[in-house]
């Protein structure tokens, strides 16, 4: 009995501590609450609203970032043409409101393999037939008159093979020359086009499946 009554002392005791913790232990000390002061109150104006809401908004704003370069509009050249298409294309072009101009097409260089000129260039042919030479054409233009070609190569190494054929053959005074050939063809440079119309043209394009449609700088 008198164990039950201690027993019972020591619970109440336990429950005491722990709904009074704040008031026996010194490291909780409960902080005062601070009372609000009524004469310490001040209201804002509404310019001083206003200022206020500014200065937030700055300070929140993140920067923009800037790309270092601007990208550059791009021109586009269009090619080769002959006189007779360049001008109507370029008409075309107009009507689609592409600022154009007109480009001659770089001078053609060649490798040319051929026999000088002979005053019997028929009997030339002949004896070049029967050394098995099939491909061989007379020079009608007035400054190469008679001469006897063989062909004309961008790629000087498949001149130099073709020359080595025929002195293989056993065909003399085999000449190699570069030749530069005027063209009789022109390009259109596209002066900054949208991309709208850069499509437009590239619909255009395939009335003119022969030509290129090139992303140049624009000078």
């Amino acid at each position: 009995m008198r164990v039950l009554v201690w027993l019972l002392l020591l619970i109440n005791i336990l429950i005491v501590l722990v709904f009074n913790a704040d008031l026996v232990l010194p490291n909780n000390v409960a902080q005062p609450r601070r009372e609000i002061e009524p004469q310490k109150i001040q209201l804002l104006s509404v310019q001083q609203l206003a200022d206020l809401a500014k200065n937030n908004s700055a300070e929140n704003a993140q920067p923009t970032s800037l790309p270092t370069t601007l990208m550059q509009a791009s021109c586009y050249e269009w090619g080769e043409f002959t006189a007779l298409n360049i001008t109507n294309v370029q008409a075309t072009l107009d009507k689609l409101q592409i600022p154009t101009s007109i480009q001659t097409a770089p001078k053609a260089e060649r490798f040319w393999i051929y026999l000088a000129p002979t005053h019997d260039a028929a009997k030339e042919l002949v004896a070049l037939k029967a050394k098995g030479v099939a491909t061989a054409v007379v020079v009608q233009e007035a400054k190469w008159k008679n001469a006897i070609s063989f062909g004309l190569f961008e790629d000087e190494k498949l001149a130099l093979q073709l020359l080595a054929d025929l002195q293989a053959k056993g065909v003399k005074n085999v000449l190699k020359t570069l030749r530069t050939e005027e063209k009789d063809t022109a390009n259109l440079l596209l002066n900054k086009p949208s991309d709208a119309q850069v499509r437009a043209v590239k619909q255009l394009q395939a009335q003119f499946p022969e030509t290129h449609l090139n992303q140049v700088a624009c000078h």
